[in-house]
């Protein structure tokens, strides 16, 4: 552990257990680099950095590749700034309008549910603005998953079909194979771009003058008293972590979780299938207010 400005930092290694333990699969970086992230790469997690300035919004691009993170990636999302409050709480309310049809005032009521004082000023606004676009977004996301499975369905339909002619006594030798060849080989047909390599804004040409709201909000969390924990309230608050939240019922969305962070640790955001239309349960307790970080599936 190290401490910046009086405030305590864990390094990466604090945390490998827990996201092993947890299926933390990818960590993203919104601040500037107070550690190597290759640490995490060395482990076997993705880390990827897409820094702009504390206090301000994300531009497009630094939300498009938010989101493809969250959704191209198998298991949980560890996400973090400096204080895990303005810019990660921003981009977790994009992924929540997008992905689960929440109003910008939804997305900012929940997240300040898991973790209070989150989404900052102009935050808010730019959430409002963000609000159709995201919602669209996400309805052709939808769209195209369904229609993904509507092809896989058809497809495995076709694939028995001809099987079945395989096995025909009346059926011709080379159809059947030449059919489920041109089947597999059309398994697999998908347009990439470079769009999502890597947009993270360039820090040397970003300053930062004195101290910035995460510093600000550090300090102010740096001056609380200590917490003495009773074995009685263990007791209580490990009953309280079996409870759980259910926000408004949406559209198929991702549930996310988060946790107190330092520059240098995570919060988790927690990706389900968005397929098929199903009651949102977040796993949050009393638990996720302790100084452990968040995750996302």
């Amino acid at each position: 552990m190290i401490v910046s400005a009086g405030y305590p930092l864990h390094a990466p290694e604090a945390y490998f257990a827990y996201f092993r333990q947890n299926d933390v699969t990818a960590v993203v970086r919104l601040n500037r680099k107070l550690y190597d992230g290759r640490r995490f790469e060395d482990a076997g997690f993705e880390h990827h950095d897409l820094f702009f300035l504390d206090g301000t919004t994300p531009s497009d691009l630094i939300i498009r590749r938010f989101l493809h993170v969250c959704e191209s990636t198998e298991g949980a999302v560890a996400v973090h700034c400096k204080a895990g409050l303005g810019r990660t709480g921003t981009l977790i309310g994009c992924y929540l309008m997008k992905h689960y049809r929440f109003t910008a005032a939804e997305a900012i009521a929940w997240i300040r549910i898991c973790r209070p004082g989150s989404v900052i000023g102009p935050q808010q606004n730019f959430l409002e603005e963000k609000q159709h676009s995201l919602w669209v977004q996400g309805d052709v996301h939808r769209s195209k998953q369904k229609l993904v499975q509507q092809r896989l369905m058809r497809r495995q339909q076709l694939q028995q079909q001809s099987q079945q002619q395989l096995h025909s006594p009346d059926s011709e030798g080379g159809r059947p194979e030449a059919m489920s060849r041109l089947l597999s080989s059309m398994d697999d047909l998908s347009i990439n771009t470079t769009l999502y390599k890597s947009y993270s804004m360039d820090e040397s040409n970003c300053k930062e003058a004195g101290q910035t709201q995460g510093d600000k909000l550090r300090a102010l969390k740096g001056k609380r008293p200590p917490r003495s924990v009773s074995s009685s309230s263990r007791l209580n608050l490990s009953k309280a972590s079996h409870c759980s939240i259910l926000p408004p019922s949406k559209s198929p969305k991702i549930p996310l979780s988060f946790s107190s962070s330092s520059s240098s640790s995570s919060k988790r955001l927690v990706r389900s299938s968005s397929s098929s239309t199903s009651q949102i349960r977040s796993p949050f307790s009393l638990s996720l207010f302790s100084t452990r970080p968040a995750i996302i599936h």
